[in-house]
């Protein structure tokens, strides 16, 4: 899905920079006409300057969207290794239990209980619970790294937000001193 989106993305921002591409070179070759033609032009070149914003802003936004999709396939990774663990720890627990009860002796007259056999039935016994442990706490430590993986693509989205926000009115303010004066910009 990433990898398709990502072709789509990149036809789309090829198609912009060739709209913007296109934009500009009109905007030169007019730009470089004489005195009466300019008051003429100026409407025309004010809105294919326009044009050219839009298309890179939409640029930016298309690069943005790619590295928003490219950030969240790990989280997702993670969640899908979280749930395959789930499962792999459900089975070993349920053959660690199938292990202990076959472990469990009956006493009998014919099988006395040793000390050896009562440790290592013992010993037996705490290996589920160690695993889960472990388990418990690589969980522990996968969902810490989640939180903190959304957290730090929470600050960049927003950080990317006020950094296209900063460059439109940058271009703006500079398009407004360019139809302001006579001269070209």
């Amino acid at each position: 899905m990433g990898i398709r989106v990502y072709e789509r993305s990149s036809l789309a921002v090829s198609s912009f920079r060739q709209r913007a591409d296109k934009v500009c070179f009109t905007v030169k070759r007019r730009s470089r006409l004489g005195g009466n033609k300019t008051k003429l032009i100026d409407p025309v070149m004010r809105l294919e300057l326009e044009e050219a914003e839009v298309c890179h802003i939409k640029e930016v936004i298309s690069r943005l969207n790619i590295d928003l999709d490219s950030r969240d396939t790990p989280v997702v990774m993670t969640h899908e290794a979280k749930a395959a663990a789930d499962t792999a720890l459900q089975q070993l627990t349920d053959n660690l239990a199938t292990l202990g009860a076959r472990l469990q002796f009956d006493v009998s007259g014919a099988c006395l209980l040793t000390p050896e056999a009562t440790s290592l039935a013992e010993s037996v016994a705490s290996i589920p619970k160690e695993r889960e442990q472990k388990v418990q706490l690589a969980w522990d430590c996968i969902s810490k790294m989640s939180a903190e993986m959304a957290a730090i693509n929470d600050i960049e989205r927003l950080e990317k937000r006020v950094q296209t926000t900063t460059r439109a009115r940058a271009n703006s303010a500079a398009l407004i001193r360019c139809s302001g004066s006579s001269t070209r910009c």
